[in-house]
């Protein structure tokens, strides 16, 4: 009985750290859509590069062009609420399996996998990486995103370790 718990214990940790990521991404949406002004700002002064040391040779990646800094903002809230419904579903479907077999338990993290890859791709991928370096957003003292990023990309690489953790050694 006490293997039974200290598994149990373990895949609610696992499910309840799953379930947190979804539910910052979906506030994180909703943020995004009832206060859609505040970070579409930020965006556009990422885009444009505005902010950032002047002069510099790197101004030519600017994107200055309101309608296309609108479709990236969009683009940010829609990989956002994917992360949100896909980590939900591998939270519902977790749960659902929390009693069941190894086997039955790990096919059941598929969902899960897919919206925490997603997570890695917007924070690191997206944020730390194209916003971060190629419109070089640490240099700007206003509107650098990268410290909250990187909060972001560790809540999901700590989430996708415990999900992947073993449970063997149980």
């Amino acid at each position: 009985m006490p293997q039974l718990t200290a598994i149990l214990a373990l895949r609610a940790t696992k499910i309840l750290a799953l379930a947190t990521t979804a539910f910052i991404h979906a506030l994180i949406v909703l943020n995004n859509i009832f206060d859609f002004q505040s970070n579409y700002v930020f965006t556009q002064h990422v885009l444009s590069m505005d902010t950032t040391f002047q002069p510099s040779s790197l101004g030519w990646r600017a994107i200055t062009t309101p309608g296309i800094q609108r479709f990236f903002y969009f683009i940010i809230i829609g990989w956002e609420a994917l992360i949100a419904v896909f980590c939900t579903i591998g939270t519902v479907k977790c749960a659902a399996r929390i009693k069941l077999g190894l086997v039955e338990f790990n096919e059941a993290k598929s969902w899960a996998f897919l919206g925490l890859a997603l997570g890695i791709g917007l924070w690191m991928f997206a944020f730390l990486s194209v916003a971060g370096e190629w419109f070089v957003m640490w240099q700007s003292t206003i509107w650098n995103g990268q410290p909250a990023a990187l909060r972001m990309f560790l809540l999901i690489a700590v989430t996708l370790i415990l999900l992947g953790q073993s449970e063997r050694d149980y």
